[in-house]
């Protein structure tokens, strides 16, 4: 199945995980998100990245660009209390290399490691993880990059 080139820079709303600030731990070394912090975010951003030639998401191999939002829906611990579990919704602008502008509002799951604020962000129509990343600066911004096969893309977003 061919997805729009939309699916892949929804990821670009979460980020690089090179940056070496501190994640968002408290002294204790955890992460201090909770799902009631979760349900207040909506990220916003803009990032660019190269999709290869028969990538997971059918897009056409070259450059493109995002622009997008993204928004939890539901946020609640799991049964241990290890992991936020959610939903969320990413709205996004795509121009690929073909010079194609679409728009996109892309459903998906969410996994926040309580631990150590990592987190795995999945669409729907997708049917796996899309990128993976980690929340810093207090949970004010998400960097991450895309696990997608054939696209290379990595991204910084910012609490608005």
């Amino acid at each position: 199945m061919k997805l729009p080139a939309s699916f892949v820079v929804a990821g670009a709303l979460f980020a690089c995980m090179s940056i070496s600030y501190p994640a968002n731990a408290d002294s204790g070394g955890t992460c201090n998100i909770t799902p009631n912090h979760v349900l207040r975010l909506t990220f916003g951003g803009a990032a660019s990245g190269q999709a290869l030639s028969g990538n997971g998401l059918g897009i056409p191999p070259g450059a493109f660009s995002r622009l997008g939002l993204a928004t939890a829906i539901t946020a609640a611990y799991d049964r241990n209390g290890k992991h936020i579990v959610g939903t969320w919704s990413d709205t996004i602008v795509t121009n690929d290399s073909l010079g194609h502008l679409t728009t996109s509002t892309l459903p998906g799951t969410f996994n926040i490691n309580t631990q150590d604020c990592t987190a795995q962000f999945s669409w729907n129509a997708y049917g796996g993880v899309a990128f993976t990343g980690v929340f810093v600066g207090q949970g004010a911004e998400f960097q991450g990059i895309s696990t997608v096969p054939g696209i290379i893309l990595s991204f910084t977003v910012n609490k608005l």
